[in-house]
């Protein structure tokens, strides 16, 4: 988790005191954060605390300050990280050309601090037992499900935005970095046509968005966060998202369409969802020599079902009659708990 070099900003907070907390060791760089390790130096628990990076422009300044809101909301949530609190101190920062210290404003959130990131097991999964994964892609599962019972979606789902840290002594998974998502009962804060194709990673992102056709819909990106679901239990196999060994390039694909009208921009997807179904058999082929053999053909199954091409598609059917994505993952998280019955079984 912690870098070689960090960066030259990182040097302004290290070994300061801001608030009740003492900071102590640079541990990560986000998007529009930088994040340490700290210690609550009446208590001695260490915790984590991100900054918001001196270089920021309007856009990261209200994803950093939606994150702290969601956080804040979503507190005391067993599966996704918890907020501690939020403060304001500042840092020296030498000026130019006059060379005059000027002290600038340091938002930051205080989190509870994790051993590492999912990306990092991801890396070295040939290390980890399917028995492991499945429990780390549970605990990811049930946090997207207490934040939709909750009404906030996530829209950036990757192994990168989910942290791990032990629980009763076992590894789990926690969702995380939620600077782009979206609280489902206030009014949205950027226009419509900022999320025709959605704010996450590319390489992760459902087709639908790749062609613009993100609409700010609580079901649209309910059954966004299903594809990132799935693609994080297929990076768990592959180490790669599925976007991008199906489709190539997400930003090549939005190129081919941005500048059509809106009626032809739907009209080149739907015309495309069978071809694109096939491109991605070809990447649950990979999903599936990945597997062990006792889970292969469920585990493809669903994978193939939460990130299938045509988003209404992404939802089971049980006794015949659609689930309902507004009632949460509890068949998810029915699914994984099979899955993972069935490994157990197959390794015996």
């Amino acid at each position: 988790m912690n870098p070689d070099v960090p960066p030259d900003d990182a040097l302004l907070y290290l070994r300061r005191r801001f608030g009740n907390y003492d900071v102590k060791e640079f541990l990560n760089e986000g998007y529009f954060g930088l994040v340490f390790q700290a210690v609550d130096f009446r208590t001695g628990i260490s915790v984590a605390m991100k900054f918001l990076k001196l270089n920021h422009d309007r856009v990261i300044l209200a994803e950093f300050d939606n994150e702290n809101e969601l956080l804040y909301k979503l507190r005391r949530k067993s599966h996704v990280v918890d907020w501690i609190a939020h403060g304001e101190g500042t840092v020296p920062l030498v000026s130019q050309p006059h060379e005059r210290t000027v002290d600038i404003r340091a938002p930051y959130i205080v989190m509870e601090l994790a051993e590492g990131c999912l990306e990092e097991l991801v890396v070295h999964r040939e290390r980890l037992s399917w028995d492991a994964r499945l429990r780390l892609f549970r605990g990811v599962v049930l946090g997207v499900h207490q934040m939709h019972l909750n009404k906030i979606v996530h829209r950036d789902l990757k192994s990168s935005n989910c942290l791990v840290l032990r629980v009763d002594r076992q590894p789990t998974a926690k969702v995380s970095d939620l600077g782009r998502s979206r609280d489902l009962l206030i009014p949205a804060r950027q226009s419509a046509i900022e999320y025709l194709a959605g704010q996450g990673d590319y390489r992760f992102a459902p087709p639908e968005l790749l062609w613009m056709q993100g609409v700010d819909k609580a079901v649209v990106w309910q059954l966004a966060d299903l594809y990132g679901l799935g693609s994080i239990l297929y990076e768990l196999a592959t180490g790669q998202g599925i976007t991008a060994i199906a489709l190539g390039s997400g930003l090549d694909r939005i190129a081919e369409v941005k500048n059509l009208p809106p009626r032809a921009r739907k009209a080149r997807y739907e015309s495309q969802t069978s071809d694109l179904r096939l491109r991605y058999e070809d990447a649950f082929d990979k999903f599936r020599a990945e597997l062990p053999q006792g889970i292969a053909n469920y585990a493809t199954q669903l994978v193939r079902q939460l990130c299938d091409p045509d988003p209404a598609r992404r939802l089971p059917k049980i006794v015949g009659r659609p689930v309902r994505v507004q009632d949460g993952l509890d068949w998810l998280i029915r699914r994984v708990d099979i899955l993972a019955k069935m490994n157990k079984h197959a390794s015996q």
